[in-house]
């Protein structure tokens, strides 16, 4: 991290950037490739206790989407509003933060499964992650 202060005081506030995220960008870089993200086209919030417990999920965990973009990857593949997303691409989501990692790490174009909590009901859905830009 790397604080400027031009009077010597700071206000304690830094920036940093997970090293696991920049050696990954770092390998693209490298390779002569452009930096390009997945996306789904989601807006997603945590799963509360009490939301899990009024949609009958056992335990706490997951994305819950609360909007799907019109025309995104998402909308295509048939996600929904009120759907929980609890894994992508085989990995588990436990919070909203894994699923944008886990998206982001994906080439787009890439064919990717979802697994969903919708209505009482564990679903799969597979959906084209599309580019972030």
């Amino acid at each position: 991290t790397a604080i400027y202060s031009p009077n010597g005081g700071s206000v304690g506030v830094g920036f940093a950037i997970p090293s696991d995220q920049a050696q990954k960008v770092v390998a693209k870089l490298m390779k002569g490739g452009d930096i390009e993200y997945g996306y789904l086209g989601v807006e997603i919030q945590p799963v509360t206790p009490d939301v899990a417990s009024a949609i009958g999920l056992d335990h706490p965990g997951g994305a819950l989407v609360s909007q799907v973009n019109d025309g995104s990857p998402a909308a295509k593949a048939g996600v929904e509003t009120g759907d929980v997303i609890t894994s992508f691409a085989g990995q588990d989501v436990k919070d909203p933060k894994d699923l944008s990692r886990a998206v982001a790490d994906v080439a787009p174009g890439a064919r990717e499964t979802l697994d969903v909590w919708r209505k009482g009901k564990a679903t799969r859905i597979s959906v084209d992650v599309g580019r972030n830009s």
